[in-house]
């Protein structure tokens, strides 16, 4: 004889045997193409431009479980212009019961360094990427889950077409395979080694004349923790600390500096970023340091 147990057991497996069969399996752009879903897309005020720079708003318009699937690959364009446009770095699946409504966070780094950063008011609409070289790197970034500073600037290089030098960061492991994921891709030439031995493409090389500051704060449990440096249009620099699961004990001050006659703008703002999270953001003004540096110098 079938107990109570057994017989709610074998209704729950049957109800989610039925929910799984009945997923339907779409493309996103498919998707808001046939109205079955509708999508509004923003800008994330506390991420950088290259982790979860897109907040995306989710609405199942049909009766059916949807199963949505943004491929990495795919470009958001903003509707400001004179916004970065974006590659999704990550395949996104987003389950929606009937009528339900999600919000995820949709990892993407930009492709256009000349023009600025998104923020809280940006809104973008998906773009069709026909750039399969471009695709290559997004799946190879997503599969290695290079969502990163490195990562970013492995993107710049290769729509710049500039020099494998300019992929570097703290994580060597990295910067070298991106370095020859990019090479073997599209045949651009590896860095020599005596231009690596350079501050401007070395994340360990000492900076010479430093402008430098720090962060104050303790945390009661390990956390991977960044400082990075970006112009006034929102855009990376450089990195300047990367740490792991590190915990600062409280009141440490985590100290960040760059040479300021290579980086010479007037002025950058600095941001600490915990867990990916922009936590606070810093404006330098590079400018007004630089001009006593120059007066005491000449003072001399």
């Amino acid at each position: 004889m079938i107990n109570i147990k057994q017989m709610l057991f074998i209704s729950l497996v049957a109800l989610f045997c039925m929910s799984a069969a009945e997923k339907q399996k779409i493309d996103l752009g498919l998707a808001v193409k046939n109205n079955a879903i509708s999508i509004s897309m923003l800008g994330n005020e506390n991420s950088t431009h290259y982790y979860e720079p897109v907040l995306a708003n989710m609405n199942n318009n049909s009766m059916d479980y949807l199963e949505i699937n943004m491929p990495a690959g795919t470009l958001l364009e903003p509707a400001n212009e004179e916004e970065q446009t974006l590659i999704v770095t990550e395949d996104l699946i987003v389950d929606l019961s009937p009528k339900q409504s999600k919000m995820v966070k949709v990892k993407a780094m930009c492709i256009e360094p000349w023009d600025r950063a998104g923020g809280v008011a940006s809104i973008y609409s998906l773009k069709t990427n026909k750039n399969d070289t471009l695709i290559k790197l997004a799946k190879y970034i997503s599969a290695n889950k290079y969502f990163t500073s490195c990562g970013q600037n492995a993107v710049w290089t290769f729509v710049q077409r500039d020099r494998l030098a300019e992929i570097y960061g703290s994580d060597t492991i990295e910067q070298n395979s991106l370095r020859l994921f990019l090479n073997k891709l599209t045949g651009m030439p590896m860095p020599k080694p005596e231009e690596l031995n350079n501050y401007r493409y070395n994340y360990y090389v000492p900076p010479k004349e430093t402008l430098s500051g720090y962060f104050q704060f303790g945390m009661q449990s390990p956390h991977d923790i960044q400082v990075a440096m970006f112009d006034t249009t929102g855009i990376l620099v450089r990195e300047l600390f990367n740490q792991k699961q590190y915990q600062p004990s409280n009141g440490q001050k985590i100290k960040y500096e760059f040479d300021f006659t290579v980086y010479q703008n007037d002025k950058y703002f600095v941001k600490l970023i915990v867990d990916n999270e922009v936590i606070m953001t810093r404006p330098i003004n590079a400018k007004s340091f630089r001009d006593k540096y120059k007066q005491l110098y000449e003072q001399r």
